[in-house]
């Protein structure tokens, strides 16, 4: 690494116009004048070639041959140091590179810094922006400062990166490359036998809290602009505090609430008080910004902490303390891509991983894992995530292109597969599934899957299955037990290909009920059972359909008991009632065949009973009945006997005139053995005997005379007629 430093170093300098004969000078005392005058070139690969160097020139107060001469272990003999910042300046001034840049310097052009001035660390490497030579010249290199490392990554640990970056004061301890612990091939046989590969890394980040330099000082009083601490800074912790530090304090602020931690909640928001540190006044004193709670959105100054208000969820110091340069979010990596396409070639932003195998290998021979994120230690907070795309503006979020016969997402509870399909009878081919634990002992698989049916080409032969499979194997769906599912194009029963268009509920046994074309069939003689409300389990008993024959349909309940139509008529094996029923053939029953009005509101309805093999009832469940035999009919008041009717028992003959609607109206009525009353509905009428012919309500008084008037009316007088 030291050679590579001073080839920096030496082309740095070469780079330097030959017209400057003075030596370069830097804040750190520079290099001494030397008693020969130095020349030197550049070829064309950039090589410096110095000619004439004084070996005893001193460099900050070390001999040049010193300095630059390795031993036989490639080792610097004498110590390279900078007693202060040290620059390699470009033609205009502008810093090349820095080492120990001053924070508080900005002289100098090409510095980006803050309104207080550069916020750089005061052990910084700072490699800055600049053109290098005179533009259009022979020199012209255009460097702009590019970083190039060449290494190799052959050990464990800190031998195994490239570039090793860690945030704490452990570096050489941390890497944890080739295992970790006693499984690291750095423990040798031990570690070796533990740990299956020896891992190279070109980068490797690591952010660990637990070695992170964070002062946490005890604190006395704060005002709205200072830390006033109860122990004095020591000299080197006054070094080690620079402007824009972290400040995050362990005081809160009461009004708003407290955290509750919970795996089923997201993270609590933070109620304590922060700043950044301004700069060191003394020994007890650190000037701030002033103070707020992060994300609170009270950013009024003059807020004060209390140092009688400590947290004790968050931390639990016990007494009033802060902590400079203490971080509350950290990440590996944080990239960040600002992109403007305003008069710019640029217009097209991507970022890629390139993982490139060597074509000659067998398959098999190499294993790739192109991203692997891990997290182990307590749950975390539900608003966690191990991959967040936030990135609603874009019109895909997540673009794969899959291999037809590997999987696009495998996961344990969801999986998506490539689309290599079926070719073949008897092919199955699973699309995806999502998969979770019953009693987490069997696993419930919902499977979507292809079938190849019948052996013509196409997809008039190919079904799609969506189905519930209770274990078996994460991919297949062979090795399950069957259980219910949806089948898009089924291949139906007596069909010889699939019925496209149609869609069919089944189980594992085959289709149970299909829409074939609009048309909804039940097939190979299973029935469609009706549900009451109060069906249970514990009394089944419910109404079913099922076809008995090409031509028959029975309607029955669980026991047997129902109807049975067909093409010649209708046979009922108990009682049934029917709403409306119609037949161009036979309606046959054992039983009553009970006819309900419309607008029946009692409980008495007429039915239909055949009392022997010449004989039918139409009667009531009062009694009131008609009964029709081979040669006559009978009813309560009215019979008939062949060509003979017979009004029975003192019963009424009425005989309603043509457009009668209500009123009165003639009625015949047998009184006794041998008088026939022929009457109105009021009582007024004649009454016929064998022995004379009696009226009642004539017209007139007196019943001296029975008279006739002009029109033939017949009335009674007490005189003579006239």
């Amino acid at each position: 690494m030291m050679r590579r430093i001073l080839a920096l170093v030496a082309c740095a300098a070469a780079l330097i116009s030959p017209a400057f004969a003075a030596p370069v000078m830097t804040a750190g005392g520079g290099i001494a004048q030397s008693v020969v005058a130095p020349t030197w070139n550049i070829n064309q690969d950039g090589t410096a070639h110095i000619a004439n160097f004084d070996p005893s020139t001193m460099i900050n107060g070390v001999r040049a041959d010193h300095l630059v001469g390795l031993d036989a272990n490639s080792a610097m003999p004498f110590p390279l140091s900078s007693r202060g910042a040290s620059r390699l300046l470009a033609t205009d001034g502008t810093p090349v590179m820095s080492v120990n840049p001053a924070q508080g310097d900005a002289t100098l052009p090409g510095q980006d810094t803050w309104a207080q001035g550069p916020l750089y660390k005061p052990h910084a490497l700072e490699i800055g922006n600049p053109r290098v030579g005179a533009s259009g010249s022979a020199q012209d290199y255009n460097s702009n400062s590019q970083l190039i490392i060449a290494g190799n990554t052959d050990g464990p640990d800190t031998l195994g990166c490239l570039i090793c970056v860690f945030n704490g004061d452990t570096a050489m301890n941390l890497a944890g490359i080739s295992g970790g612990g006693s499984s690291n091939w750095a423990n040798g046989a031990s570690g070796i036998a533990q740990y299956g590969s020896a891992d190279s890394p070109i980068e490797y980040l690591v952010a660990d809290n637990a070695h992170a330099q964070v002062m946490n000082l005890t604190v006395a009083s704060y005002t709205a602009t200072e830390i006033v601490l109860k122990t004095a800074l020591t000299p080197a912790q006054m070094a080690r505090i620079h402007h824009g530090m972290y400040v995050i304090t362990n005081s809160i602020d009461t009004t708003l609430t407290a955290p509750v931690f919970s795996a089923s909640n997201s993270l609590p928001s933070p109620n304590y008080y922060a700043s950044v540190v301004d700069s060191v006044i003394d020994s007890t004193h650190i000037a701030v910004s002033g103070w707020a709670v992060p994300g609170a959105g009270n950013g009024a100054s003059g807020q004060v902490p209390s140092v009688s208000n400590l947290d004790t969820l968050w931390t639990n110091f016990g007494v009033p303390t802060v902590g400079i340069g203490a971080a509350t979010n950290t990440s590996a990596i944080n990239w960040v891509m600002n992109y403007t396409t305003t008069n710019s070639w640029l217009n097209n932003y991507e970022n890629e991983i390139d993982i490139l195998g060597n074509p000659g290998f067998a398959a098999g021979r190499m294993r790739i894992h192109g991203l692997t994120m891990t997290y182990q230690g307590p749950t975390p907070s539900a608003d966690s995530w191990g991959l967040n795309l936030n990135t609603v503006a874009l019109p895909v979020q997540l673009h794969m292109e899959v291999n037809p016969t590997g999987y696009g997402i495998q996961s344990n509870s969801f999986i998506t597969k490539g689309n290599s399909g079926v070719n073949k009878l008897g092919d199955t081919w699973e699309m995806q599934e999502s998969a979770a634990f019953a009693d987490a002992a069997q696993n419930m698989r919902l499977t979507t899957w292809l079938a190849q049916d019948c052996a013509t080409a196409g997809y008039g032969c190919v079904s799609v299955h969506q189905g519930l499979m209770v274990n078996g194997d994460q991919g297949t769906v062979t090795g399950q037990t069957p259980q219910a599912q949806i089948i898009y194009d089924p291949l139906l029963p007596g069909h010889t290909t699939n019925s496209t268009g149609t869609l069919a509920l089944a189980s594992f046994g085959g289709v149970d009920f299909s829409l074939d074309g609009g048309h909804p069939t039940v097939p190979q003689g299973n029935y469609l059972q009706f549900q009451p409300s109060t069906w249970t389990a514990s009394n089944p008993t419910a109404p079913i359909l099922q076809a008995a024959s090409p031509s028959q349909l029975n309607v029955r309940d669980n026991g047997g008991n129902g109807i049975t139509l067909d093409t010649f008529g209708l046979n009922v094996g108990s009682e049934a009632d029917v709403g409306s029923l119609k037949s161009t053939g036979n309606i046959t029953t054992g039983n009553e065949l009970i006819l309900t009005p419309a607008t029946q509101t009692g409980t008495i309805s007429p039915f239909l009973y055949a009392r022997s093999s010449t004989e039918v009832d139409v009667l009531n469940s009062a009694g009131d009945h008609v009964q029709l035999d081979a040669n006559s009919i009978n009813t309560t008041g009215v019979a008939s006997f062949g060509s003979n009717t017979i009004v029975r028992n003192g019963s009424l003959l009425e005989l309603q005139y043509n457009g009668w609607t209500t009123g009165a109206v003639p009625q015949l009525q047998a009184t006794a053995a041998n008088v026939l009353a022929v009457r109105d509905t009021s009582g007024n009428g004649i009454t016929l005997d064998s022995y004379s012919v009696k009226v009642s309500g004539l017209s007139g008084s007196g019943n001296a005379y029975a008279c006739l008037d002009s029109a033939g009316n017949l009335y009674r007088s007490a005189t003579a007629c006239n």
